[in-house]
C-alpha cells in the first residue's frame, strides 16, 4: 500500500488533486476508521468525524510528511491519537475498551489462552468479540505487518509470490512475517488481557504450524477493516474532498523561512474542519432521532424561535455547506482575538458561525460572554444534551475564572482558632512550586499506564531510605507522574511497571536548576524483534538495549525486556540513535548480540546467531616463545561485565579453538610468555569454521629494567601502536622489574584505569641494550588530571553517541565514554572542551584543568555539564 504513494502521486495530494486525495482517503481512511471505532467502543458517528478530521489535517499538512523516516499509516495514525486525545481532555469521548470483550464464554477464553498451542475451533474464529479484537489488533499493527499478514493468511499469497512483488527475497519475507506474527500476537494477548485480567497466555507453544493454522483460521473470518455506514463515509469524503479543493486553489508552498505562518494555517484548517463537523455530527443525531408515536405533538412556547428542532439541522447543514465566507470570517475573528466581534456573531451569525465563535469564546471569552452563549444554546440546543459546543465553551471559562480567581479570605466564626497565616502561605506555596521533573507513561497502542513506578536515585547511588518517599511516584489513570524534587548533579530515572505493560527503562539526566523537566516514557515508537540462536529461539532471558557500547548497564539510555517462549522481545519509547542489544550467554556476562540504529517510528530486527567455531593458528611461533592464552573481546581491556570468549589450547602448541562465538567485531589478543599481549581487529562473519593466523610475532631484542619508586598495586602498562602490544608492568616484592624479549617500537607507559588506558611518558627501545628507567607510579598519576564531561540537551535530558575532546596548542585529548557520560585525562592546564553531537549545535567552552591526581573523584573542579541547543 505504501509503494503506491510515489513522490508522483504525493505531488498530487499536495495540491489537491481529487482522483489522489479519493485514492488516499479509500486505502488509509478505513483503517484509521477502524482504529477509532474500536477506541470508542464503537461509536461510529464518533469514528467518523475524528476520521475526518485526522485526514482533513493530513492533507493540510501534507508537507511535513517524511517518507524517509516513517511510513504514511504511522504518520497518520500519530494525528489521530492527537485528536482522540484532545477529544478526551475536552470531555467530548471516553476511550475504554467493548465491554463484550470481557465476557467471553469459557470455551472461548480458554482456547484464546492456548492459541501457540491447541488448534482452535469453529467457536472461536465465529465468536463476535474475538473478531472485534482480530481487528483491532490489525488496526494498530504497522503498515507492512498488516499487509503481510493481509496477504498470507487472508489472500493466502504464497511467500514466493509475495517476495517478487515486494522485490524481496524468500529468507526477508519469512523473517518479515515471523516479526509480523509475533507483533499480531502480541497486540492482541494486550487487547485479551486488558479486558480479562487473569486470562494469562499458557507458556507452551506446540511449533510454528499450530500457531500458522490458528493465525489464518482468525484472520479469514474478519474483514481487515470495521465497516462504514453510507453516510459515515459520505461525510468523510465531503469534508477531505472540501479541503482538497481548497488546496487546489491555494496549492501549498512552505519554506523553511515560513514555518510558522504554515503551521498557523493548519490550525485555522483544523479549527475549520472541526466545526464543520460537529455541525455534521449534530445533523446526524437531530436527523436520525427516532420519531415520537404518541401523544400531543408539542409546540414551542411564543418566546421560543419558530424554527423547530427540525428545521434546524437542514438549514444549518446547508448554511455549512455553502457559505463559506461567513465561516472564514469568523475564523479571522477569533485569530485576532475580538470578544466583542465573535460576541456579535452570537446574536446574527447562522447556526454554523456561532459554533466557530463559541470554539474560540470557550479559549478566551470572560464572564460576559456566557449569557450570549446560553441563549444560543436556549435556541439552537432546546433539549440537546449538555455535551454541545455552546455547553462546552460556558464550562471551560467558568472553569478559566476559576483558576485565575484570587483565593477568598475564609470565613471564620468566632469560636473557630484562625490558621495561622505562615502555615496558610506555606500551603499556597507548596501548591504553586512546580513539579522538578513530571510527563506520562504510555502503552505501544496510545493508551495511558496507571499504576507505574517511577523512581530516582543520585549519581548511581542507592536511595537512602528516608528519602525514598520523596523521590519516587507513581502514574495516575492518565499516565502522569510529578516529582517535586530531585537530588543536585547527575540523576538515573528509572521506570517499572509491576504488570509488565512497558519494558524497564532507564534514562540519565542532569536537571537545570529551577526549570521543570518533561519527560515522557513509552509511546508508539517501538523497537520489536526476536533473538534465536542456532535456529533456536532464545526463551525467557533477560536482553538489554543500550547507548553504552563498553558497558552496557551504564547507558545514558537502556531498556531491560524479557524474551517470551519464542525468542520475541518489545520495548517503546526509543529516542533516535544507535544501540546495542545485549543478552546474558557467556558466564553470565553481556555479550553483544546486534548493533540497532533507531531512526524512525518502529524498527523491527531478528537475530539468529550461528554458533561459530575459530581457530587461532600461530604457524612460526619460535621455540623459546610460547602462547600463554588466547580471547576475543569488544575492546583491548574489555569491563569484566562484559563477555570474553576465552581460547582453548589444542594438542598442537601453535592453536587455540574458541567455540559459540557471536558474528560481531572484535580485538583478537594472544598473550606471550614474554608478558607481551599481541592485539588485532577481527570481524567474525557468519561462517561455521574460521581461521584467524597470528602472523606477526611480538619478539625481539629490546628491553626495559628499572625499579618502583611508590606502591600502584594494578602495575603500569607499557603499550605500542605499531606493532599494536601492550605489556603489563609489575615490580617484584623488592619493587625491581624487567622486561626483555620485547619489539624495537615507540612505548608508552601509563595507567589502566576502569579499563581506559591514560599515557605518562614515551620511551624508546630500539636495541639490544637494555634501558634502564626507575618509575614513581604516584607521581606519575599527579601529573594527570581527570575530566568528567556530562552532555545534555538544553532541558537536561542525557545525550549519547557524540564526540567530546580537549585541546590545547599542543595537543588533543580525547575522551571516551566513562560511566554516564565522558572521562579524558589531561596535564593541568588552560584548555578548550569540545562537544560534537548529531542534531545539535557543536559547542566549545575554555576549562581551567587543575592538578589533581589521576584517580580523583569526581567533584565540582573537574566536572563539566554541557547544554547543547539543536
Amino acid at each position: 500500500m505504501e509503494r503506491y504513494w510515489t513522490k508522483k502521486r504525493l505531488d498530487g495530494l499536495r495540491h489537491g488533486d481529487v482522483e489522489a486525495v479519493r485514492q488516499w482517503q479509500l486505502q488509509f481512511g478505513r483503517f484509521i476508521y477502524t482504529w477509532f471505532y474500536f477506541q470508542l467502543d464503537k461509536d461510529e458517528s464518533r469514528a467518523a468525524i475524528l476520521t475526518a478530521q485526522t485526514l482533513s489535517e493530513a492533507l493540510s499538512k501534507l508537507s511535513a510528511f517524511d517518507p524517509e523516516r516513517t511510513t504514511m499509516y504511522l504518520w497518520l495514525k500519530e494525528i489521530a491519537a492527537e485528536h482522540l486525545q484532545s477529544a478526551v481532555t475536552l470531555g467530548h469521548v471516553t476511550v475504554r475498551r467493548p465491554l463484550s470483550w470481557s465476557q467471553l464464554p469459557s470455551e472461548v477464553l480458554e482456547a484464546m489462552r492456548r492459541l501457540r498451542s491447541e488448534p482452535i475451533g469453529p467457536e472461536v474464529a465465529g465468536c463476535t468479540a474475538v473478531i472485534e479484537m482480530v481487528q483491532a489488533t490489525l488496526a494498530d499493527l504497522s503498515e507492512q505487518d498488516r499487509d503481510l499478514l493481509i496477504r498470507r493468511y487472508i489472500r493466502l499469497e504464497t511467500v514466493d509470490h509475495i517476495a517478487t512483488e515486494l522485490g524481496a527475497s524468500q529468507e526477508k519475507v519469512n523473517q518479515q512475517l515471523y516479526m509480523a506474527r509475533h507483533a499480531f500476537r502480541r497486540g492482541l494477548f494486550y487487547l485479551f488481557q486488558s479486558v480479562n485480567a487473569n486470562a494469562s497466555e499458557v507458556g507452551g507453544a506446540a511449533g510454528v504450524d499450530v500457531f500458522e493454522s490458528n493465525l489464518e483460521t482468525l484472520l479469514r473470518s474478519v474483514n481487515p477493516a470495521a465497516t462504514i455506514q453510507a453516510d459515515h463515509a459520505e461525510q468523510i469524503k465531503r469534508v477531505v474532498l472540501q479541503t482538497a479543493s481548497e488546496l487546489a486553489k491555494n496549492p501549498p508552498i512552505f519554506p523553511r523561512a515560513e514555518r510558522r505562518l504554515y503551521l498557523k494555517l493548519v490550525v485555522v484548517v483544523g479549527v475549520a474542519v472541526a466545526v464543520g463537523l460537529m455541525v455534521a455530527w449534530i445533523a446526524w443525531r437531530r436527523g436520525h432521532q427516532e420519531p415520537t408515536t404518541a401523544g400531543p405533538t408539542h409546540t414551542d412556547s411564543p418566546d421560543k424561535p419558530q424554527t423547530g428542532p427540525a428545521d434546524a439541522p437542514s438549514k444549518g447543514s446547508s448554511n455549512a455547506a455553502g457559505n463559506v465566507a461567513e465561516i472564514q470570517h469568523v475564523l479571522e475573528i477569533g485569530m485576532r482575538g475580538d470578544v466583542a466581534g465573535l460576541l456579535e456573531v452570537l446574536k446574527t451569525g447562522s447556526e454554523i458561525a456561532q459554533l466557530a465563535a463559541a470554539h474560540y469564546l470557550g479559549q478566551f471569552g470572560d464572564e460576559a460572554a456566557i449569557e450570549p452563549l446560553e441563549l444560543a444554546q436556549s435556541r439552537w440546543f432546546p433539549n440537546g444534551s449538555p455535551d454541545n459546543p455552546f455547553a462546552q465553551a460556558i464550562a471551560q471559562i467558568r472553569q478559566r475564572l476559576e483558576q485565575t480567581a484570587p483565593p477568598q479570605e475564609p470565613t471564620i466564626p468566632e469560636s473557630s482558632e484562625p490558621t495561622p497565616p505562615v502555615q496558610q502561605e506555606t500551603e499556597r506555596e507548596e501548591q504553586a512550586q512546580p513539579p522538578a521533573v513530571s510527563g506520562r507513561v504510555t502503552g505501544f497502542d496510545g493508551t495511558f499506564l496507571a499504576g507505574v513506578e517511577v523512581a530516582v536515585r543520585a549519581d548511581g547511588a542507592a536511595l537512602p531510605a528516608e528519602a525514598s518517599t520523596a523521590i519516587t511516584a507513581a502514574t495516575d489513570e492518565q499516565g502522569r507522574y510529578a516529582l517535586k524534587t530531585l537530588p543536585e548533579g547527575l540523576v538515573i530515572i528509572s521506570v517499572r511497571d509491576p504488570q509488565r505493560r512497558i519494558a524497564t527503562t532507564r534514562c540519565m539526566i542532569w536537571p537545570v536548576k529551577d526549570r521543570t523537566l518533561t519527560l515522557d516514557f513509552g509511546g508508539p515508537n517501538a523497537v520489536a524483534g526476536a533473538v534465536m540462536r542456532d535456529g533456536r529461539p532464545l526463551a525467557e532471558q533477560t536482553v538489554l538495549l543500550s547507548d553504552h557500547f563498553h558497558d552496557p548497564e551504564r547507558g545514558v539510555f537502556t531498556v531491560e525486556m524479557q524474551t517470551d517462549a519464542e525468542g520475541v522481545f518489545f520495548c517503546t519509547g526509543v529516542p533516535t540513535g544507535r544501540y546495542g542489544l545485549w543478552a546474558r550467554l557467556v558466564g553470565n556476562r553481556w555479550t553483544l548480540l546486534e548493533h540497532i540504529d533507531v531512526e524512525r517510528a518502529d524498527v523491527s530486527v531478528l537475530v539468529d546467531s550461528a554458533a561459530v567455531e575459530l581457530a587461532v593458528q600461530m604457524p612460526d611461533l619460535p621455540e623459546f616463545l610460547q602462547a600463554t592464552s588466547v580471547s576475543l573481546r569488544y575492546s583491548p581491556d574489555s569491563s569484566d561485565t562484559l563477555a570474553v570468549w576465552s581460547g582453548v589450547k589444542t594438542e598442537q602448541q601453535t592453536e587455540f579453538r574458541i567455540y559459540n562465538v557471536i558474528p560481531t567485531n572484535y580485538t583478537l589478543c594472544v598473550d606471550f610468555s614474554n608478558k607481551v599481549r599481541w592485539m588485532h581487529d577481527v570481524a567474525v562473519d557468519q561462517r561455521a569454521e574460521q581461521i584467524f593466523v597470528v602472523d606477526e610475532i611480538p619478539y625481539g631484542p629490546a628491553g626495559l629494567t628499572g625499579r618502583f619508586l611508590s606502591d600502584w598495586p594494578e602495575g603500569l602498562t607499557l603499550e605500542a601502536a605499531e606493532p599494536p602490544i601492550r605489556i603489563s608492568l609489575m615490580p617484584d616484592q623488592d619493587g625491581s622489574y624487567a622486561l626483555d624479549g620485547l619489539p624495537p617500537a615507540m612505548y608508552a607507559v601509563g595507567a589502566t584505569i576502569n579499563g581506559l588506558f591514560v599515557p605518562y611518558v614515551e620511551i624508546g627501545l630500539f636495541d639490544d641494550q637494555p634501558v634502564v628507567y626507575d618509575l614513581d607510579p604516584q607521581q606519575l598519576a599527579k601529573s594527570r588530571s581527570p575530566v568528567y564531561v556530562y552532555v545534555t540537551d538544553a532541558d537536561g535530558r542525557g545525550l549519547a553517541g557524540g564526540q567530546v575532546w580537549l585541546a590545547d596548542e599542543a595537543a588533543v585529548y580525547p575522551a571516551v565514554p566513562f560511566e554516564e557520560g565522558f572521562f579524558a585525562a589531561a596535564p593541568p592546564g588552560r584548555y578548550t572542551l569540545y562537544a560534537a553531537f548529531a542534531g545539535f549545535a557543536p559547542a566549545e567552552r575554555p576549562v581551567n584543568l587543575a592538578a589533581a591526581n589521576l584517580r580523583a573523584p569526581r567533584d565540582k573542579t573537574n566536572t563539566v555539564v554541557v547544554r547543547l541547543s539543536p
